[in-house]
């Protein structure tokens, strides 16, 4: 996997990582990270997802009592899933970012409604959890303007 160098955080003392992935890897021992989605139902795929590897997780915020019941996992974990929301506040050494919020981003109806600002902060609060790595799905690179795109390739394996 090929990083792209920048400060995800405002603190001197770490250096940052951007990435895009295709497939969730299993976390290290002892590392906090963190699949944070816009949606519930992209959660609770999520979720599954996880549960079918056999990769424990915890969730977190209020929704992490009601899909731990339907799931029937509740595992204590490095491993955690959260929407945006309930991440507010907290940091992770690595943060995956759900393919929902990309597609969030890219409705026309919220370029017409007004409502990109709030889908822009949204997704600004989950890039900003990341401490040391920030992982995009590919699905941000059809949205992102052509200077990010061209910067951004030049961080890639060819």
């Amino acid at each position: 996997m090929t990083y792209l160098k920048t400060e995800l955080n405002s603190s001197p003392r770490s250096s940052s990582r951007v990435a895009f992935y295709t497939d969730l890897p299993r976390p290290k021992a002892g590392e906090r990270c963190a699949i944070l989605s816009r949606t519930n139902l992209a959660l609770f795929e999520k979720a599954l997802g996880l549960r079918s590897r056999g990769i424990p997780f915890s969730l977190e915020g209020n929704i992490g009592a009601i899909l731990g019941r339907i799931l029937d996992v509740y595992w204590l974990s490095a491993l955690l899933l959260s929407t945006v929301h309930g991440a507010k506040g907290r940091e992770y050494d690595r943060v995956y970012i759900d393919p929902d919020i990309a597609a969030s981003l890219s409705r026309p109806e919220a370029l017409l409604t007004g409502a990109f600002g709030d889908e822009a902060n949204i997704a600004y609060v989950g890039f900003t959890r990341a401490i040391r790595d920030l992982h995009l799905p590919r699905d941000f690179k059809t949205i992102l303007t052509p200077e990010w795109q061209e910067t951004i390739e030049r961080y890639e394996p060819v």
